[in-house]
């Protein structure tokens, strides 16, 4: 009984964790601000709607993830809060803690800009602010497409999928460049774009840029 009551448990938490664990790439932008990869509109249309948001920095050879505690959204623009960090450096191919370690809080914001703040690990006392301009990949926590009924995306603006206004959808065009998260009509199919695409007619696929839609 006890063994079976534990695999309950098991695959209750293994089910839980799958279903929550839907990350996917809402928007990137370059240290200026420049879109690179999904529209912003996704973005702020995921944040809107509750999503929890993880925002990933590439720094030379390594990559740093990390889930934000607070997401904001003002306008047109994104804003994350990460306040549990702690300094580390890279000693050869092993990451360790910094001698004298120091907290450090950061903001960012979709513009590129970031602000951090840092602090001694069990003191009041400031080490100091930086700010700069970063590139960022931001991810969302869902597992649908991103994009597809917001005012400023597509659609009707109520995020519903069971109630899309397709009119709004625009025709497939072969000399538009597609970054990803925008749907097209094409020879009466609604499709929705994966990632970067330009002058491939769309046609429903697993491997390419165009995913069909059914309603």
């Amino acid at each position: 009984m006890n063994k079976y009551l534990l695999s309950l448990v098991f695959a209750g938490v293994t089910a839980s964790f799958n279903a929550s664990a839907n990350w996917t790439l809402a928007y990137h932008h370059d240290q200026q601000g420049k879109a690179i990869e999904g529209q912003l509109c996704q973005l702020v249309d995921a944040v809107e709607a509750g999503q929890e948001v993880r925002v990933l920095f590439e720094n030379g050879d390594s990559k740093s993830l990390t889930t934000a505690e607070y997401v904001y959204t003002k306008g047109e623009r994104v804003f994350a809060e990460l306040t549990s960090n702690i300094s580390t450096t890279f000693a050869g191919d092993k990451l360790h803690h910094q001698d004298n370690a120091y907290h450090w809080f950061a903001i960012v914001d979709t513009t590129g800009y970031r602000h951090m703040a840092r602090w001694n690990v069990g003191e009041h006392v400031n080490r100091g602010y930086s700010s700069d301009q970063v590139a960022v990949k931001w991810f969302v926590n869902t597992d649908k497409p991103l994009g597809i009924f917001n005012s400023s995306c597509n659609g009707d603006g109520d995020n519903n999928p069971s109630t899309p206004d397709l009119s709004k959808v625009s025709p497939w065009s072969a000399t538009k460049e597609y970054k990803g998260g925008e749907v097209v009509k094409h020879e009466n199919v609604y499709y929705y774009a994966r990632h970067w695409t330009l002058g491939q007619a769309p046609q429903d696929s697993q491997n390419g840029p165009w995913t069909a839609l059914k309603f």
